[in-house]
C-alpha cells in the first residue's frame, strides 16, 4: 500500500513538474544586418530647437540680433566651453524660432550641457537676456525648449 501511494503521488508531481518547465524559443531573426550600426551619442548631431520670447510688449529693433550658445557646464570644466552657438540676425517679431545642432565630437554623455540665449542691438549691447540657463542634451533634458529672456536694464 505504501508503494501504491508513492507512486499515486510521485507521478502527478513529475507531470506537473513537467507542464512547468520553461522552453527557450527560438530567437527571432531581426532585419538588421551585423555590419549596420546603431547610433550612439558619438555618432549623431545632437539637435535643441524652440522659441525665444519675451513677456515685454515691445518690438525688437530691426537691425536686432539673436545670440544662442550651448555650454557645457559640468564640475569637471573650469571655464564654461561653448560647444554650439548660433547668430539669428534680423529675427522679426517674437516668439523667434531656433535650431541649433551640436557636433558630436562636441558632446560628452557624462556633461551637463545649459542653452543661454541674448538678444542685442546692432552695436552689440544686449537687450534681453536669459536669467536662467536651460539643461539641454544630456540626462534626460529637453530637446524643443520655450526660452524666455528679460530686458535687461
Amino acid at each position: 500500500m505504501a508503494v501504491e501511494f508513492r507512486i499515486l503521488f510521485v507521478i502527478p508531481l513529475l507531470l506537473l513538474l513537467h507542464a512547468c518547465q520553461v522552453s527557450n524559443p527560438e530567437p527571432v531573426p531581426t532585419t538588421q544586418s551585423p555590419t549596420t550600426q546603431t547610433p550612439t551619442a558619438q555618432t549623431v548631431e545632437t539637435e535643441v530647437s524652440g522659441t525665444i520670447t519675451y513677456r515685454q510688449k515691445i518690438a525688437l529693433p530691426p537691425d536686432a540680433v539673436v545670440r544662442i550658445e550651448i555650454i557645457d557646464v559640468s564640475e569637471r570644466v573650469r571655464d564654461f566651453v561653448v560647444v554650439a552657438e548660433q547668430t539669428i540676425k534680423n529675427p522679426g517679431a517674437v516668439p523667434i524660432k531656433f535650431q541649433i545642432s551640436c557636433p558630436p565630437d562636441r558632446i560628452d554623455p557624462n556633461h551637463q550641457y545649459r542653452l543661454l540665449a541674448r538678444i542685442e542691438d546692432s552695436s552689440g549691447k544686449a537687450l534681453f537676456t536669459s536669467s536662467k540657463a536651460y539643461p539641454v542634451i544630456s540626462k534626460g533634458s529637453a530637446s524643443n525648449l520655450e526660452v524666455i529672456v528679460d530686458q535687461t536694464r
